[in-house]
């Protein structure tokens, strides 16, 4: 059945059952294990149930790998990004979007009603990590102008939020909780004007569906010749920009 509930799943794991929905990926079968098995350790520590797709750790930051190739300039990028955020003691987790089973908004009109995505897939228990995430950082290379389309999957799913808030009145998500955000893009072709609107454009919504601050746009152009590896003026600005979100970071 597509339309399994995190919490039926967990409560079928926990009296033995190893059944999953088809539709699961592997690595979010994995996913699932570990967000159990800290379910399992919650219990026996301090009480409390992580349910639903709650994380162990709250305020932690999200970091969405919006790139199908593995170990070139965004996972580098990200590298760098994770390391200075271990150096500070700072949770994250980073969601490789291209391994993972987000399909496709239908724009069934379900949210608008309901105020919750009726699909449920890997993305399902990303919305209450959102909620309970301190920040959100996003890195894509560009696709024709845009953001590649795993990520603009990504934030079309994000409608649940946007019909919570402005269509039912009823937010499924934190509105008065602080959030930062950044925005890191990654374009091939030598730097012209507007290379980066597109994808600007629906990042500056998607960050107001997750009720993030945006603080902060990272663009890398020319990577086809200047991979990140050898662009030094890049990585200058992408430390600093790091650096400072780090400090956004630490005063909310």
């Amino acid at each position: 059945n597509k339309f399994f509930n995190i919490k039926t799943i967990f409560r079928r794991k926990k009296s033995g059952s190893q059944d999953l929905p088809k539709t699961y990926s592997d690595d979010f079968k994995k996913h699932l294990d570990l967000r159990f098995s800290k379910y399992k350790y919650s219990l026996n520590t301090n009480g409390k149930k992580y349910l639903g797709g709650v994380m162990e750790n709250k305020n932690h930051i999200i970091i969405i790998n919006g790139s199908p190739r593995r170990s070139k300039n965004c996972s580098k990028i990200i590298d760098n990004i994770t390391k200075k955020l271990d150096d500070n003691n700072i949770k994250y987790e980073v969601l490789n979007i291209y391994k993972m089973n987000i399909d496709y908004c239908t724009a069934c009109g379900y949210c608008d009603r309901k105020g919750k995505c009726i699909i449920k897939d890997d993305m399902t228990p990303l919305y209450d990590d959102f909620d309970n995430s301190k920040g959100t950082i996003v890195v894509s290379p560009m696709f024709f102008q845009s953001i590649s389309t795993k990520v603009k999957t990504l934030v079309d799913r994000t409608q649940a939020f946007y019909s919570s808030k402005y269509i039912l009145k009823k937010p499924s998500i934190d509105t008065k909780k602080e959030r930062r955000g950044m925005f890191i893009a990654v374009g091939g072709q030598p730097k012209y004007e507007n290379q980066f609107l597109g994808g600007q454009l629906v990042m500056d919504l998607f960050f107001k569906c997750i009720n993030t601050k945006l603080i902060k746009n990272v663009y890398m152009s020319n990577s086809d010749e200047v991979p990140y590896d050898e662009n030094e003026e890049f990585q200058r600005e992408l430390n600093e920009s790091i650096d400072n979100y780090i400090k956004e970071i630490k005063s909310i």
